[in-house]
């Protein structure tokens, strides 16, 4: 698996390839508060697998999504699009995306196949 980060101003692209971990995930939403925080992040799975150890994903995610939520908390113009466009790892994308609502995040994530609507979404102007 690799991982790499894009960092233009005010938007961070999330570049995920091969397998998908935990660790990558965890790595991404750290990335994102290194330094001066985007409002705009795109994390980009299109060359991404899930990982062959998602047995228990929905707890996995619970947990990551509470994490993601508390790091931000001060993001509330934010946006986060997910870039997934295999059945799976749009399915789990959507699973985040439910559990950053009950979490209440303070960010917007939709979760996306294209990645010109995703983009698109990123940079519409909030009411």
């Amino acid at each position: 698996m690799t991982v790499r980060f894009e960092r233009q101003a005010n938007f961070l692209r999330i570049i995920i390839e091969g397998e998908m971990t935990l660790e990558d995930m965890y790595a991404g939403v750290d990335e994102i508060y290194r330094a001066e925080v985007p409002r705009l992040v795109l994390w980009d799975m299109m060359n991404a697998t899930a990982s062959n150890n998602a047995e228990d994903a929905a707890t996995q995610l619970q947990d990551f999504s509470r994490y993601a939520t508390a790091r931000g908390e001060h993001r509330d113009r934010g946006r986060v699009a997910l870039l997934a466009p295999s059945e799976l790892l749009y399915g789990l994308s959507r699973m985040s995306t439910s559990y950053s609502q009950i979490n209440e995040a303070a960010y917007k994530m939709v979760p996306f196949r294209d990645e010109s609507e995703a983009i698109a979404w990123l940079h519409e102007v909030d009411d």
